[in-house]
């Protein structure tokens, strides 16, 4: 027969194992939950090549004389539409053999070294075009600045989740 000790710490941990998945469990409001990922509209929509060129400017106080330097700049490194990068075909992946992946793969890393390697040589042109002064400020920008210039990560087209 168990002893009356062992009932009372098994109702205990029962008890607490469910106000723990109480706790961890969202909660929602009259709409219930959100879409996965949020709603679209949260996503702030990416400035333009005129904001970001106005930016860069302003930045580095260039010149009237450098403008086109840095609208070139600004052209060469704008983020692709999200509408014009591919968009990945989860029936074709799935029938193809792994060597048939990895050329893909292949391509793909081609094209995005393709894509770096304009964005470098637009990156020198411009560079070139600047002051000692304005150089140490562009140089001083962090990474993360420098990336919404050159257009973020090479257009290798949206993950999507099974």
């Amino acid at each position: 027969m168990p002893r009356p000790a062992a009932i009372w710490s098994g109702v205990v941990l029962a008890a607490a194992c469910a106000a723990t998945a109480l706790a961890a469990e969202p909660m929602h409001g009259p709409g219930g939950p959100p879409p996965p990922g949020g709603p679209k509209s949260e996503r702030p929509e990416p400035p333009s090549n005129e904001q970001r060129a106005a930016k860069l400017k302003a930045m580095l106080q260039l010149s009237p004389s450098q403008g086109a330097a840095a609208d070139a700049f600004v052209v060469a490194t704008a983020p692709p539409d999200p509408e014009d990068l591919p968009k990945p075909d989860r029936e074709k992946l799935e029938a193809m053999s792994t060597p048939e992946r990895l050329d893909q793969m292949d391509a793909m890393h081609k094209e995005a070294e393709q894509h770096m390697a304009k964005v470098e040589a637009a990156t020198r042109a411009f560079y070139s075009s600047l002051t000692p002064s304005q150089k140490a400020a562009f140089d001083a920008l962090p990474p993360q600045t420098m990336m919404g210039f050159a257009g973020g990560p090479p257009p290798m087209g949206p993950r999507e989740r099974p």
